[in-house]
């Protein structure tokens, strides 16, 4: 299963939904990314892990080992910067061509490419679902029809980790 990492400001930053939120605080923006991200995960049918990178928390409130929808969110400390740690981690992964990067970094892109990442933009989080083939979609309508409606709304907030 892929692993999906975020360069947290740079995301930011280049989504405009996102980089208003500035305005009101750096704490507002966060909370939108990390909103997004839950959002992308569900409507995506997104399994694997997802990793949201911050430079230090600059004395702001943050929510480090909180992890809705099963996200983790990552401070890195003071003396340390987010793209160093987004290239440690690809750089430790046992197999990092599971890995993508969402970044428009330079540094982080080249880096990640080099050690044998996937990189995309921060667009790649607005991309719609490809649709499934009519064959996968009767699969699973066979799959669900005899569960009932609480049977399936459990399942989903235990796999969104919202228990």
């Amino acid at each position: 299963m892929k692993t999906i990492i975020l360069d947290a400001y740079n995301v930011i930053h280049k989504l405009p939904e996102l980089s208003v939120k500035l305005e009101c605080s750096l704490l507002e923006a966060r909370k939108a990314l990390l909103n997004l991200m839950v959002d992308w995960k569900q409507t995506h049918g997104y399994r694997g892990n997802i990793y949201i990178v911050y430079d230090g928390t600059d004395g702001v409130i943050n929510f480090e080992g909180v992890k809705p929808g099963g996200i983790w969110n990552i401070f890195t400390s003071s003396k340390e910067e987010a793209d160093d740690r987004i290239l440690s981690m690809v750089r430790e992964a046992s197999n990092p061509t599971e890995i993508v990067v969402v970044s428009q970094d330079g540094r982080v892109i080249n880096g990640c490419k080099a050690h044998g990442a996937n990189v995309e933009s921060p667009g790649f989080l607005k991309r719609k679902r490809k649709k499934r083939s009519m064959a996968i979609k009767s699969r699973h309508k066979e799959l669900l029809s005899g569960r009932t409606e609480r049977q399936i709304n459990a399942y989903y907030k235990k796999a969104l980790g919202l228990d």
